[in-house]
């Protein structure tokens, strides 16, 4: 039963990384958007329940009508944001500077002007994905880390080097750092922009901070790394727009408030950063339901390394 099981899935693989990739591609953007919301529309069903929790925690209420048009939302975004991820590799400058406003680029052009480097805060929020050629086109020279893929079974090793090979045309470098930050110190003293999610689940430091009304567990990395290089720290979000189209903020460089005891310094700092992005997720909370549902779901079949919230309501 557990070979047919892995043959069905990869056959589903086959077909949505070929045919369904290939004539997706085809067809004008708004068409894609507009038939991505009709699929939303019914798979929502199967997601209504898990959703329906997650934004009575985020947006605390108790409208029913309320709950359900803020969870179809986020469910909607999350399949635009994976039917953006097909085009990742042909995204070209004409198309991003009419999808894209960029707001707070006068704070990344300052810190630049430091010579430390830039560390872009991003979580795994709204189409994240969508931030790194959104700069690169722009001028600047952004990396994002990458860990080693676990790519165990050939259709999924096929997929990401396809992938990989498609992307290599963006203007974007790939930082692996399965063992050593060095490509990450270097980048910064060449004053590039490294990007770093806050809420990945890979690691094996981790702080404790409140967040969402619970304590999460965060990777300290990007405080670490500031407090190590001088490199500014900027907390960066991308917004859906009504048509499709995103407001990519970039927010004030963060202020390291300063401190002898090294945990406290951290501390300190990462419950800054966590406190940003808990007001994001409470104002467009649609944007990262989804997010904590992926995760919940990784939790529970023991595939992470870390839970994101180490205590409950």
């Amino acid at each position: 039963m557990r070979k047919i099981k892995i043959v069905i899935t990869d056959l589903a693989f086959l077909f949505f990384w070929g045919p369904f990739r290939i004539a997706v591609k085809m067809l004008p953007v708004k068409i894609v958007f507009f038939l991505s919301k009709i699929v939303a529309s019914l798979l929502f069903k199967f997601y209504r329940k898990n959703l329906g929790k997650i934004i009575d925690d985020l947006c605390k209420t108790d409208s029913k009508d309320h709950t359900l048009r803020i969870a179809k939302k986020s469910f909607e975004i999350y399949i635009k944001r994976n039917v953006e991820n097909l085009f990742m590799g042909n995204l070209t400058k004409e198309y991003l500077d009419r999808i894209v406003t960029i707001e707070g680029v006068e704070h990344l052009n300052a810190a630049l002007k430091k010579e430390k480097g830039v560390i872009i805060q991003l979580s795994h929020f709204g189409s994240f994905m969508t931030i790194l050629p959104a700069l690169g086109f722009k001028g600047f020279t952004i990396n994002q880390l990458v860990g080693k893929p676990e790519v165990n079974r050939p259709v999924l090793k096929w997929m990401y080097e396809t992938k990989v090979k498609e992307n290599s045309g963006l203007p974007v470098k790939f930082l692996h750092v399965d063992r050593s930050v060095r490509p990450v110190i270097k980048a910064l003293k060449n004053n590039e922009l490294v990007a770093i999610a806050l809420d990945g689940r890979d690691g094996t430091d981790w702080v404790t901070v409140p967040f969402l009304d619970r304590q999460a567990s965060l990777s300290p990395g990007p405080v670490r790394i500031a407090a190590l290089t001088g490199a500014v720290i900027l907390p960066t979000f991308m917004i859906r727009q009504p048509d499709d189209t995103h407001r990519l903020i970039l927010e004030q460089p963060l202020i390291l408030e300063q401190n002898k005891d090294k945990q406290k310094f951290i501390t300190t700092n990462m419950e800054k950063i966590a406190k940003i992005f808990e007001n994001y997720i409470q104002k467009y909370p649609c944007h990262f339901a989804m997010t904590i549902n992926a995760i919940n779901k990784r939790e529970d079949k023991n595939l992470v390394v870390m839970p994101l919230f180490t205590s409950n309501k």
